[in-house]
């Protein structure tokens, strides 16, 4: 009488449990897997938030490019993030992929308390003058308080026309900028997805190193490179 197969039984790995007082903080990104963007995400880790990314839009026309920003955050704004990033009256942050960032949950809520009805432009690299107008561009981060505000934003934004984003943003009575550049963070020197260049920041080494932070490169069996960011060992 022959036996009859063994059950293998396959032990699920325990979730995360959900933590009302994080909160969330979506990476816009077109490069997941870039030394950049691993950069950003591991930063807003190490210093208390919850991050994930949302993709960007594909820059394949190269007409459009210096429009197809303000594309990307309408395709973001088109569906709602999770309703669990609002819960518990938690402020939500919408980032760039390109952020090194020093403010923590703690400075955020009190941005929430302070202005608990407008968009907060919170991170930015400079402005330049157009028509009399300070515009900042940058590093860009923002913070929106409340799932009310939310949808206010997402009305206004899905109804914007094809310009720049920041453009765009500086001339919303919705959104206050309380913080001078640089003030929140640096931009990591990266290669601008609108126009290919090299958008001159902070060394991505200098930003690691100032956070006892090392850059690991892997080749995985398909020839791509697969970057890990670790702890320095002391």
């Amino acid at each position: 009488m022959s036996e009859k197969p063994k059950k293998f039984f396959y032990k699920k790995k325990a979730k995360k449990p959900f933590n009302e007082d994080d909160i969330k903080v979506y990476i816009l990104s077109i490069n997941q897997r870039s030394a950049t963007a691993k950069t950003t995400w591991r930063l807003y880790k190490e210093n208390g938030f919850s991050p994930s990314y949302i993709m960007g839009t594909v820059l394949d026309d190269p007409k459009r490019k210096s429009k197809i920003v303000m594309e990307s955050w309408t395709n973001t704004f088109s569906k709602n993030p999770n309703p669990k990033s609002y819960s518990n009256n938690r402020p939500v942050l919408f980032s760039e992929d390109d952020v090194a960032q020093n403010y923590t949950p703690k400075y955020v809520k009190e941005l929430q308390a302070k202005y608990p009805n407008k968009v907060v432009w919170l991170c930015y690299q400079r402005t330049f003058k157009e028509k009399g107008q300070d515009i900042p561009v940058g590093a860009q981060v923002f913070m929106i308080p409340n799932e009310k505000v939310y949808n206010e934003f997402r009305d206004l934004i899905m109804k914007a026309k094809p310009i720049h984003f920041d453009r765009w943003m500086s001339r919303q009575e919705l959104v206050v900028r309380p913080t001078k550049p640089k003030d929140m963070c640096a931009e990591i020197t990266s290669q601008s997805a609108t126009l290919g260049k090299v958008r001159k920041g902070e060394e991505l080494d200098k930003v690691l190193d100032k956070r006892n932070l090392k850059l690991k490169k892997e080749e995985q069996p398909n020839k791509k490179i697969k970057f890990i960011i670790q702890k320095k060992k002391t």
